[in-house]
């Protein structure tokens, strides 16, 4: 009996000792899943980190290279994350899309192959896409919200062999149509403005309207070689040929007309100049003789009947007739007096000189002449300057400052961090969505930006005129290393500090972009960060400020005591009301760029009407231009405070963004 006993007593044992390691395992489990999910709600459950592993290319048209994205992702041990990658040129629609499935920690590459079928020189985009976020399970509380990354590289297109062999036979033949189109212009204008001189005494009505005709088509050619300048800036050789070939055609149908029209033209300026010589050289030898005293034994008789003969003959040419009948009254006065004129010439020799006293017409026209000076000439610029392809449109890549002073990059900024425990990386997904959404405007997407700037980054968005939308944090800051400086967590600092890392933010985007300005959009505490930056460090580098639900007064002392048990104390005691830092920042010189502040209103804010979070009079900044959006607070864990920067929950105050950035 007591052996029974005994093993009954160690069944039971066993027994209460495994239902005690259920129990503690259940317990554990249950503690685990319960924290986790107390986690999820207070700490957003994925991270992703991106990088290319070179953000800059050279590849000749027709090439092809592989390039490769690497990422990793951090989350909740007992979660399978599920990421959705694509990877598009950003000067088309067309994208490779792909879902794989991934443990955290996991380092992935993604390659795609870039192939170079660009026409000519130029610059494009590639945009690495990754959106990861965890799949729900019982150890898994996730609303499966995604957090977003990208990684933008760049192509150098170049000139493969056979374009450049191409490039330099076209240019020899188009320096000799521009050649020969100038030869055709000069003469053209030339023979224009001697028919129109020499239609004053000579019937040239004909060929003036020849003259016309051809400069029309001299100007039509011009027309077609200006277009032909577009085409060549393009760079694509299959329309050059095209154009250029039909360019020639007409051309050379134009230099037969010419050809025809010159051998007129020439032949009746050289009639006119012959003319107009001889009438001087014989007024030069008449007026030479007359200053002889000549009798009527030496030939005084022949001498006046000479001149008299020679007036008449001016009169008669300056006549309005036609230029065959000039030249036969020339010649038949040379028939008849220039052996006179050449006899009186020998008997001066025995003569004394006298006072000119015969009366001898002096012509009053002009010979022509051509001075090629005068002219312009029609030049083909062979320079081409490479093109810059972004969002299906081409323009010439921008090289110099003077096209850099527009299009402002953009910078959107966090607010407070909840929890002091988590990331920073976790406060760049607030304005994720509207960073994406604002793209559909145009507003070029590239992520987040570092609070340093690469060395090795090519700084490739300082040639597109676009505007680049960045996402920055306060949160880091620099460990000051001279030859590697590196970048570390700081999230328990007060606001001045967060603005001089901000002035650090808007060196590394305006160096990036080559733009002299940037526009800031501050969310929240984001925004009194804004705002002190430009306080202390001037607003020469910021055109203008959006604030959202940024508290302008400070926080009220129920959110106070809340930032000070989950967030940093020390900016937290920065944001409260009547604190030295707000006194300090509502006090001092308003600036001059433009300001406009976005609240929230239609939730109870601790018996203030606000956006659950910061009360509209909280808000209020009367030196900006105040712009409010109604809404609705959705419980403790989700106020207006946090959809206001939504763009599915609250569109105008995308809307509202979209506005104040086109204007």
């Amino acid at each position: 009996m007591k052996k029974e006993g005994g093993k009954k007593g160690v069944v039971k044992s066993i027994v209460i000792f495994f239902l005690v390691l259920i129990l503690i395992v259940g317990l554990f489990l249950f503690v685990t899943k319960y924290y986790l999910y107390i986690k999820f709600l207070l700490v957003e459950d994925v991270l992703v980190n991106v990088g290319a592993e070179k953000s800059y290319y050279e590849l000749k048209n027709g090439e092809s290279e592989d390039v490769s994205f690497n990422f990793q992702t951090t989350s909740n041990i007992f979660c399978k994350v599920e990421c959705t990658t694509s990877f598009r040129e950003l000067n088309n629609e067309g994208y490779n899309k792909t879902k794989i499935y991934v443990r955290p920690g996991d380092k992935v590459t993604k390659t795609y192959q870039v192939v170079s079928n660009k026409n000519g020189e130029g610059l494009s985009l590639y945009r690495f896409d990754i959106s990861c976020n965890s799949i729900k399970s019982v150890m898994c509380p996730t609303s499966e919200f995604p957090t977003k990354r990208n990684s933008i590289i760049s192509i150098n297109h170049t000139l493969n062999n056979n374009e450049k062999e191409k490039k330099l036979d076209y240019e020899k033949d188009i320096n000799l149509l521009v050649g020969q189109l100038n030869y055709v212009k000069v003469y053209s204008e030339y023979f224009y403005e001697s028919l129109l001189e020499i239609n004053k005494t000579a019937f040239s009505s004909s060929d003036i309207n020849k003259t016309e005709i051809m400069l029309s088509k001299t100007d039509l050619s011009i027309i077609d070689l200006n277009e032909f300048q577009e085409t060549w800036g393009k760079q694509n050789y299959n329309e050059i040929e095209i154009d250029f070939r039909d360019i020639i055609y007409k051309n050379n149908n134009n230099f037969e007309y010419f050809n025809e029209l010159n051998d007129s033209v020439h032949g009746k300026i050289n009639d006119y100049n012959y003319i107009i010589n001889n009438l001087n050289d014989i007024y030069i030898n008449l007026t030479k003789l007359d200053s002889y005293a000549f009798d009527n034994e030496t030939g005084l008789s022949e001498l006046n009947n000479t001149i008299k003969s020679y007036n008449n003959l001016v009169k008669n040419i300056e006549h309005y007739s036609n230029i065959e009948n000039k030249i036969f009254l020339l010649n038949q006065f040379k028939i008849k007096y220039m052996e006179n004129i050449t006899n009186l010439g020998i008997k001066i020799k025995d003569l004394e000189k006298k006072q000119n006293s015969s009366e001898i017409i002096k012509t009053d026209l002009k010979t022509i002449s051509f001075d090629r000076s005068k002219y312009n000439l029609t030049y083909f610029n062979f320079d081409v300057v490479p093109q810059c392809c972004l969002f299906e449109k081409c323009e010439s890549c921008c090289f110099n400052e003077e096209c850099r002073d527009n299009s402002y990059p953009i910078i959107f900024l966090h607010g407070h961090q909840v929890i002091k425990q988590e990331s920073p990386e976790y406060s760049l997904e607030s304005l994720n969505k509207l960073q994406e959404e604002i793209e559909n405007y145009y507003y070029l997407s590239s992520g987040t930006t570092s609070i340093i700037l690469d060395k090795n980054d090519p700084r490739i968005f300082q040639y597109f005129n676009a505007t680049v939308t960045f996402r920055g944090s306060y949160y880091y800051d620099l460990f000051n290393d001279p030859e590697n400086p590196v970048v570390v967590s700081a999230k328990d600092d007060d606001i001045d500090a967060y603005a001089i890392r901000l002035k650090n933010l808007v060196s590394v985007v305006k160096e990036k972009t080559g733009r002299p300005k940037v526009i800031i959009i501050g969310y929240s505490m984001g925004g009194l960060v804004t705002r002190r930056y430009v306080q202390l460090f001037g607003e020469e580098n910021v055109d203008k400020i959006i604030l959202i639900a940024t508290p302008n007064q400070g926080i009220n002392e129920d959110v106070a005591q809340y930032c000070d048990i989950f967030g940093e104390a020390n900016h937290c005691k920065d944001m409260k009301k009547k604190s030295s830092f707000m006194n300090n920042l509502n006090n001092g010189e308003i600036p001059s760029i433009p300001v406009y502040n976005i609240i929230g209103t239609g939730c109870d804010t601790y018996g203030e009407d606000g956006d659950g979070i910061v009360s509209s009079n909280s808000a209020f900044l009367e030196s900006a231009k105040n712009i409010y959006i109604d809404g609705t607070c959705n419980g403790l864990f989700d106020p207006l405070h946090t959809q206001i920067v939504d763009p599915e929950a609250y569109p105008e105050t995308y809307e509202k963004i979209v506005e104040i950035l086109k204007n």
